[in-house]
């Protein structure tokens, strides 16, 4: 196999940016959505068969998570795409419907469950936000990890809309330092240029603001 995958604790000089790349990428961000969704909606500590949290936790993590990297390493294996980064546009194109496919599989198996609430529209968006990726994508290269960043900080935005004096800065706070962590690693990666991450970041907070408002 000629593919090459990057993993990101080598050592080439590069190895912060692509931890912080790892770690702040759309799929691990959305986990976090998820478990503050399924608290909003208080499923932690129902009975299974009322959709109990962990359940509920673990059919997102498979769908959202699991079934697209498996996918990935298919179009790996199949050279579709040439690296697990995916820096050429066109190459992004298959990941993106994958993605919005299995999101759509989510919503509607939780729809088949009777899963309500937050955390059933939560795939929803997803497909929305990264069917909105791809169609720029189609034309100029845009920043999904920024697009997630940017609908992670409305979302908690919306979650905490009259929060206290310490939550706001709290939240201000690290929504300025998760946009610059992942804007810094994209650069240093030469993933993208500062306006696909501005254009990226700004999506996706426009987009879940007015999801997130219109839904809770």
């Amino acid at each position: 196999m000629n593919f090459k995958i990057y993993h990101p604790l080598t050592t080439d000089g590069f190895t912060v940016a692509r931890l912080l790349s790892v770690l702040l990428h759309p799929i691990i961000l959305i986990q976090l959505i998820f478990i503050v969704a399924i608290q909003y909606d208080g499923l932690w500590h129902s009975p299974p068969r009322n959709h109990n949290g962990w359940f509920v936790l673990i059919i997102a993590l498979v769908f959202v998570a699991v079934f697209p990297i498996l996918a990935t390493f298919w179009l790996l294996k199949h050279r579709i795409v040439s690296t697990w980064e995916m820096t050429q546009r066109q190459e992004r194109n298959a990941p993106f419907i994958i993605m919005v496919a299995f999101s759509l599989l989510l919503w509607l198996v939780y729809d088949l469950m009777g899963v309500g609430g937050m955390v059933y529209r939560l795939p929803l968006f997803g497909a929305l936000l990264i069917s909105l990726t791809f169609l720029v994508n189609l034309f100029w290269k845009i920043s999904i990890h920024m697009a997630g960043i940017g609908a992670t900080v409305a979302f908690f935005n919306c979650f905490f809309s009259e929060p206290s004096a310490l939550m706001l800065i709290i939240f201000i706070i690290s929504g300025i330092a998760l946009t610059f962590l992942a804007a810094y690693a994209r650069l240093k990666l030469k993933a993208h240029n500062p306006f696909q991450l501005v254009v990226g970041w700004i999506a996706g907070f426009l987009m879940g603001l007015f999801y997130f408002r219109n839904m809770m």
